[in-house]
């Protein structure tokens, strides 16, 4: 008999265990994110790789091709009970371009997307006055840097941006 109830008891507890870690367990399943609708940006991204010297002209240029472009959107903004981020990436094209479906909600979604630093030998064309015409010196490296674009985006919408890179001497 108090084979039987020390095995009772075991039972008990062990049945206890199972139903107070099954549900700890369900609590933290991942959440779920909805991420099937979309809003497509088209991003025309520029910057300045010739300087012309002794004029106010800026002649803006499609950034390089390959540059390295993400997007980050906060889980929380798809479910609040979510964490973390995900991050989207792609690349701009060879016209100074990219084109991306960004996963939104029909509420809108807050979404930040960072342009990758470039080195670039900035041309400089200067004024030959012997010559009596512009012709090109010796180029200036330079670093590129853009600013991060924070909007909200809302499922369905099509959005157009621009951005210019600026550059800056070593």
């Amino acid at each position: 008999m108090k084979n039987k109830l020390l095995t009772l008891v075991i039972l008990s507890i062990a049945l206890a265990f199972t139903f107070i870690s099954g549900c700890t367990e369900e609590e933290a399943t991942t959440v779920t994110l909805d991420k099937n609708q979309t809003a497509s940006l088209t991003c025309h991204v520029e910057a300045q790789l010739d300087l012309m010297n002794d004029t106010a002209n800026t002649t803006l240029e499609p950034a390089p091709a390959g540059t390295k472009v993400f997007i980050t959107i906060q889980n929380s903004e798809y479910n609040t009970g979510a964490q973390g981020v995900t991050v989207y990436e792609t690349e701009i094209d060879g016209s100074g371009m990219f084109t991306y479906d960004i996963p939104v909600t029909e509420l809108g979604t807050n979404v930040t997307i960072s342009f990758d630093e470039f080195i670039y030998d900035q041309k400089v064309i200067e004024y030959d006055g012997d010559l009596d015409m512009w012709v090109y010196g010796d180029p200036e490296t330079k670093k590129y840097t853009a600013p991060d674009l924070v909007n909200i985006y809302v499922a369905g919408h099509s959005y157009n941006e621009k951005v210019q890179y600026g550059a800056q001497s070593f």
